[in-house]
This record gives structure tokens, C-alpha cells and sequence, in this order.
């Protein structure tokens, strides 16, 4: 299942240690590595949007907790589907 998650406010990494930046960044990039983020962007305003491949809304809501993301930031998530299936799902049924 994919998930738009939207994490309003100031970044986890603000005012970081290069150090703790640099985990972060490694951290990152093996989840979109494996699949697990499928796309990571930063918004001007301050936050963050991702697109998120979980198996579950638990093990969406284990990931979140194990990122501290749900209670250190305002945070929207969002089911969503491939918009072109969606389409497609609807022509069949016209």
C-alpha cells in the first residue's frame, strides 16, 4: 500500500550535528534503496512530503512511531492509489 505522508513544521535535523545529518541522509537512502520510500521531498515552508510503501496501516504506523515522525511533527497521511489504474478501474465499470 502506498502512503502520502505530509510532516508539517520545522525539520527533525534542524540545528543537527553533521554526524547526525549524515545518519540521516544513509538512513534515507537505504529505505528508497529497498522500496520503502519511494520519494522524499522538502517543502519551502518547512517540512517534509513522502511517498511511502508499507504492507499495512500498522506497520505504517510502527514506522512512524520508530521514527518519532507522529508525535515530533504535524503529520497528514493519506491512502493513495496509481491515479492511472484508478482511471482504468473506472472505464471497466462505465
Amino acid at each position: 500500500m502506498k502512503y502520502l505522508v505530509i510532516s508539517k513544521g520545522e525539520s527533525m535535523l534542524h540545528e543537527s550535528e553533521k554526524e547526525t545529518i549524515a545518519k540521516a541522509k544513509d538512513i534515507l537512502q537505504k529505505a528508497m534503496d529497498s522500496g520503502k520510500v519511494e520519494a522524499c521531498y522538502g517543502l519551502v515552508a518547512g517540512g517534509t512530503v513522502w511517498v511511502i510503501n508499507a504492507d499495512s496501516h500498522a506497520a505504517l504506523a510502527r514506522g512512524l512511531r520508530a521514527y518519532n515522525l507522529a508525535s515530533a511533527h504535524d503529520v497528514e497521511v493519506y491512502p493513495i492509489v496509481d491515479g492511472m489504474a484508478a482511471i482504468e478501474a473506472h472505464h471497466k465499470h462505465a
